[in-house]
């Protein structure tokens, strides 16, 4: 209710006659600080653990993203809803964006709202981004030794993750980041580490099926110990 009521204040800021047309380009990031301040006014914060300032400033920010991914020239990628997801609720986001589509006057296709709510759920990040699946006792255990460069690989491998799905981000790419020659006595979780690295992380990961020749595989979830990577 709050997006709803918040998303639109950047209007007033942005709001000009161009070419014969009103216009308020800009205004959903325009619109975040004075959706700030209205909660500030409201001393509204976090409910029971829900930080809803960070919630409406993502809606407000992105309530036109779905309508845009859906109207682009060129097909948006998974990657795209697994960054935006970071930044917001896609669920909450898509059901703001079709209440302000059904709220105008006059006759609107809705439809781009559906779509996109369905993109989201089928990456299952509908409500949240994916869980890293690489943690920083993963990258320790290929040989790298505690330090910055930990974190360094932790993000570009999450960085991989968002782009291209948890598979792809898993075969091949701890190997390919880890100091080369690794020591012999170094196992992911019980397999070679690297030697063939679909293969091997394949092995940790059991739900990791059918290796392709390129590296990836079909599934990354629950490693063979029964735990969660994330």
């Amino acid at each position: 209710m709050l997006g709803a009521v918040c998303h639109d204040l950047g209007k007033p800021l942005t709001t000009k006659f161009t070419d014969g047309r009103i216009r308020s380009i800009g205004h959903e990031e325009a619109g975040v600080a004075p959706a700030m301040a209205v909660l500030d006014r409201l001393n509204i914060h976090t409910l029971d653990g829900y930080d809803v300032r960070r919630a409406v400033a993502g809606l407000t920010a992105q309530h036109l993203k779905p309508g845009m991914f859906k109207k682009s020239p060129t097909p948006v990628s998974d990657g795209a809803f697994r960054r935006l997801a970071m930044k917001v609720d896609l669920e909450l986001l898509a059901r703001l964006a079709k209440a302000d589509c059904l709220g105008r006057p006059g006759s609107f296709d809705c439809s781009a709202m559906d779509w996109f709510l369905e993109r989201a759920r089928a990456l299952g990040v509908a409500h949240a981004p994916p869980t890293p699946l690489v943690l920083g006792r993963h990258v320790l255990a290929l040989g790298v030794p505690p330090g910055p460069r930990v974190g360094q690989l932790l993000k570009q491998l999450y960085e991989r993750q968002l782009i291209t799905g948890p598979c792809s981000a898993l075969a091949c790419s701890p190997c390919s980041l880890v100091p080369s020659p690794l020591p012999s006595s170094v196992a992911w979780r019980g397999s070679a580490a690297c030697e063939g690295c679909c293969s091997s992380l394949c092995t940790y990961w059991p739900s990791c099926r059918d290796c392709r020749s390129d590296g990836g595989c079909s599934d990354a979830g629950t490693p063979r110990d029964g735990s969660r990577a994330g």
